[in-house]
């Protein structure tokens, strides 16, 4: 993340005295935010859950260039959602079982620098790095302890830093295809992105939880500006 900034410096500066486009891209997540299932424990069982939520939105900024190429930066948002429940039996020591159930949410802001060649009038195709920063988590856990010895207990507790949660910072590459249906200097976008990850904000725990590595989604651009 540190070279974030660095490269945010550079397309400033690209973009500095460049007819520029400004609007909003919204859309929806063709791939799942979470893969997830039920899975074996030491003497006891872990599932997950997730609903992905088919929305994504957020502000975005074209810069327009010589040779048919432009430069684009968007922040796209999307809310991230799982739960989980985990049931174990403890030692021979203290006969029963410990349940734990979890709720988990939060915010990821993917943030990708695309070079777009626009090889025809309305047709574009772009590529570059992504960057997606995961915050504002809060995970709320109920664990019920029915233990012959040690007694019945049930406990609630609240995070900030989910146990699955391992680095905030993940990135990749991203490669989209996009039409350009608008008029003059009102430009509606639709576009097809996929996106491949190198590195990823969730600790996999196979089979029952992992992020996926290859994502895809449907975009909308709306912008006003930049070449007619």
């Amino acid at each position: 993340m540190r070279s974030f900034p660095a490269l945010f410096v550079a397309l400033c500066s690209v973009m500095v005295g460049q007819p520029l486009a400004i609007g909003m891209k919204v859309g929806s997540p063709i791939t799942e935010n979470f893969s997830v299932g039920v899975g074996g424990l030491p003497h006891g069982r872990q599932s997950y859950g997730s609903k992905t939520l088919r929305y994504t939105l957020g502000p975005t900024i074209r810069a327009s260039l010589p040779h048919r190429l432009d430069l684009e930066l968007d922040v796209l948002y999307r809310k991230l959602s799982y739960n989980s429940f985990s049931s174990y039996g403890q030692s021979a020591s203290d006969a029963g079982t410990v349940s734990t159930w979890s709720n988990t949410t939060g915010n990821r802001f993917e943030m990708p620098v695309l070079l777009h060649w626009t090889p025809l009038t309305r047709i574009s195709v772009g590529a570059g790095p992504v960057f997606s920063l995961l915050s504002g988590f809060t995970q709320r856990t109920r664990v019920i302890q029915d233990l012959v010895i040690a007694g019945y207990k049930d406990t609630f507790q609240t995070s900030s830093q989910p146990g699955e949660l391992t680095n905030k910072v993940a990135s990749g590459v991203s490669v989209g295809l996009a039409y350009d249906a608008g008029l003059r200097r009102l430009h509606l976008k639709p576009e097809l992105r996929y996106s491949l990850w190198f590195s990823r904000g969730f600790q996999e725990r196979q089979p029952v939880f992992s992020t996926p590595r290859h994502e895809l989604e449907f975009l909308l651009g709306i912008e006003f500006g930049g070449h007619s």
